[in-house]
C-alpha cells in the first residue's frame, strides 16, 4: 500500500535483524537502516500534513525535512525543499522569511566562475550555469523580498555583498550603480517610512494529539503586520479545530502531556535585545527608527 507507521517499524525490525546477523554488513547496514528509518518518519508526516490547512506546520514539516536531507548531505534534495519551503512563505506573504529561505541554498555556492553541478542547480533558474550566476540570481532576488517585507537593513546586507563583487571582481560599473541607487532609497526608508513594530508570542503544543513534530513542544512565533495577541490567538485555533486552549500558564500535567488529545498554550512575550549582536552600543544614534528597528528585531 502506501507505507504507514508500522510497516516503517515492521522494516526496521526485519533489517536490523538482517544486519545484526552478517558479518560484514553489519556496522555500515545498521547505520544505513537508521538513516532510512528516520527519513521514512520524516516524509510520513510530510505527506500527512502537507494538505493541511495550517500553513506555519507544512513550514515545520518542510524545515523538518531539509535539515534531515542536510545531516546526510542530499543536497540536491536539501536544494528541492529549500525551494518548496520558500513558495510556501510567497504563498502567505512572508517576504522576509522567504529570502531567509533563499539565503540557505546561497550559502552552498562560491563568487566563482565554476560550472554549476547538477547537485546544485535550481529548478528556479534554469538559466543559470555557474556558481556566481546563480549566487547574484539569489541575491537579486533576496534583496526584492527584504524589500517587500520592509526589512531593509536585512537587504542592504546583501547589497553590500554585490557591491563589494561589481566593485572588486567583476567591475560591473552598470550593475554598481544601479545598486548603490537602490541603496540609498533604503536608507532613506529606513529613516522616513513608517514600520509597525512586530509582536512575538510562545505557543506551547502539549498532548499526543499533535502530529509528532509539534507533540509537548514551544514555538516563539513573531506576529504579522499589526497582528495582537487575540487576533494571533484566533489565526492558531482556526487551524487546530480540535485542540484545546488552555487559560493558565502553569506548566501541564504528565496526564495532558500524555493523553490522546491536543492542547494549546499561548501567550504574548516580550524581545530582549541580544547585547552580543547590538552594533549600536555606545554610539550617538539619533534616529529613533534605526533603534526601534534594533530593539524588535536584533533579538534573543
Amino acid at each position: 500500500g502506501r507505507g504507514d507507521e508500522q510497516f516503517c517499524q515492521l522494516w526496521v525490525k526485519v533489517m536490523n535483524e538482517l544486519c545484526e546477523n552478517h558479518v560484514m554488513m553489519r556496522e555500515q547496514g545498521l547505520r544505513f537502516v537508521d538513516t532510512v528509518a528516520k527519513l521514512m518518519e520524516h516524509l510520513l508526516q510530510y505527506r500527512d500534513i502537507i494538505h493541511a490547512e495550517s500553513q506555519e506546520h507544512r513550514m515545520m514539516c518542510t524545515v523538518n525535512l531539509l535539515e534531515f536531507y542536510s545531516e546526510i548531505n542530499r543536497k540536491e534534495m536539501y536544494i528541492r525543499y529549500v525551494n518548496k519551503l520558500c513558495e510556501l512563505h510567497l504563498e502567505c506573504d512572508n517576504y522576509t522569511e522567504a529570502a531567509y529561505t533563499l539565503k540557505l541554498h546561497s550559502q552552498l555556492l562560491d563568487w566563482s566562475d565554476q560550472a554549476l553541478p547538477p547537485l546544485l542547480r535550481s529548478n528556479r533558474y534554469p538559466l543559470c550555469n555557474t556558481h556566481r550566476e546563480l549566487k547574484e540570481s539569489l541575491y537579486n532576488d533576496m534583496i526584492d523580498y527584504f524589500d517587500k517585507g520592509k526589512m531593509w537593513e536585512c537587504a542592504l546586507s546583501v547589497c553590500k555583498e554585490l557591491v563589494s563583487q561589481y566593485e572588486e571582481e567583476t567591475f560591473d560599473y552598470l550593475q554598481l550603480s544601479v545598486l548603490l541607487k537602490r541603496m540609498a532609497k533604503f536608507y532613506d526608508a529606513i529613516v522616513k517610512q513608517l514600520r509597525p513594530e512586530p509582536e512575538y508570542f510562545r505557543v506551547a503544543y502539549y498532548g499526543r494529539g499533535h502530529p509528532a513534530f509539534l507533540q509537548n513542544k514551544v514555538f516563539i512565533y513573531r506576529g504579522k503586520e499589526y497582528e495582537r495577541l487575540s487576533d494571533f490567538c484566533s489565526r492558531t485555533l482556526n487551524q487546530l479545530p480540535n485542540v484545546e486552549k488552555m487559560n493558565r500558564l502553569s506548566p501541564p500535567t504528565e496526564e495532558i502531556m500524555e493523553s490522546n488529545s491536543q492542547y494549546v498554550q499561548i501567550n504574548k512575550v516580550d524581545p530582549v535585545m541580544d547585547e552580543r549582536r547590538n552594533r549600536l552600543s555606545g554610539k550617538p544614534i539619533t534616529a529613533e527608527a534605526v533603534l526601534r528597528y534594533h530593539r524588535v528585531n536584533d533579538v534573543q
